[in-house]
């Protein structure tokens, strides 16, 4: 080979190196660059993951705080609520004892009222929608008298337990007629009875009341004699009423008081129920003026009654006139 032949070949042999030797670093050039570009996207995607990873903490701080300052406000709230229920039980136990006292006294006067009048008039007067009627007063009331005929001559022939058999029967039948009307049971004696009407409540009506439950006692007592007269017990009822003016207020003494009525009405409707003859109800002049439109009644004459100058003109009620 000559030389130029020779040497031409080395040159293309060392071309052909040199090509080759290019190729490899292009090759490993472009290795790198690719490592490059994942080592960019790599380190990349940890910051954007660590940005995301920090607002998340960042959020989940600011809702920590968040929570935390709710919590605080409700721990306050709280501490307020308990400080007011506090100082509220404080100042109930400073005054339980007298307020203890307070219902212990209003308990003791309710049991003072309930023996003179209904359950109602009572809760009425210790409201303070009522007077209090065990301090002496004026009132004009109407009075009703009520009793058996006969009940001496009974109970001298019957039995203890007979006269106390008919008394509670007697008793429970007009006291049921007496608080149905409102009426206040001033006392009862054994078969006698004293209702007023118009005190301690007022009323506008207390006339007109008391004839009803005197029309209403001689209906129901008209049951109890049938009854009575099949055992041999001979009785009978009679009823005297008035209208006018009473004082009224506590009488007795300390640890037995009575309620009571003092007038010249009150004397009238006792001396008119001593008058009428078996189920009769006297009533003066007077008082029918008052019920006339209520009732039909047949005058009975003048009455020379105990304790009144005067003949008194009395009436018997017949009965009520219908509506």
């Amino acid at each position: 080979m000559d030389p130029d032949t020779a040497g031409l070949r080395s040159s293309i042999e060392q071309l052909v190196t040199d090509l080759a030797a290019r190729q490899q670093l292009l090759d490993l050039l472009s290795r790198v660059e690719r490592a490059g570009q994942r080592a960019a996207f790599s380190v990349d995607r940890t910051r954007k993951e660590k940005e995301v990873q920090f607002r998340l903490l960042s959020k989940t701080t600011d809702d920590l705080r968040q929570a935390l300052a709710e919590t605080e406000e409700r721990v306050r709230e709280r501490t307020r609520e308990l400080s007011a229920a506090r100082d509220e039980l404080t100042e109930l136990n400073r005054t339980l004892e007298q307020r203890v006292a307070e219902q212990v006294s209003q308990l003791d006067r309710l049991g003072r009222l309930t023996r003179f009048f209904s359950p109602q008039l009572s809760e009425l007067i210790l409201a303070g929608d009522a007077e209090d009627p065990l301090k002496s007063h004026r009132r004009e009331v109407t009075v009703v008298f009520v009793d058996l005929r006969g009940f001496t001559a009974f109970a001298e022939t019957a039995e203890p337990e007979e006269v106390m058999g008919v008394l509670r029967e007697y008793h429970a039948a007009m006291g049921e007629i007496i608080l149905a009307h409102e009426g206040t049971l001033e006392r009862f004696t054994g078969d006698g009875m004293m209702i007023f009407f118009n005190d301690p409540v007022v009323i506008p009506d207390p006339h007109a009341r008391a004839v009803r439950m005197a029309v209403e006692m001689r209906q129901r007592v008209a049951g109890l004699l049938d009854s009575w007269r099949r055992r041999g017990f001979e009785l009978d009822f009679g009823v005297g009423i008035a209208h006018g003016y009473a004082t009224i207020g506590a009488i007795g003494f300390e640890g037995r008081w009575d309620y009571g009525a003092i007038g010249t009405v009150t004397n009238l409707a006792a001396r008119l129920c001593g008058e009428a003859r078996p189920g009769q109800i006297l009533i003066p002049r007077r008082l029918l003026s008052l019920v006339e439109e209520l009732v039909d009644a047949e005058p009975v004459g003048d009455l020379t009654l105990k304790g009144f100058t005067r003949p008194v003109p009395t009436f018997s009620v017949r009965a009520l006139r219908e509506a």
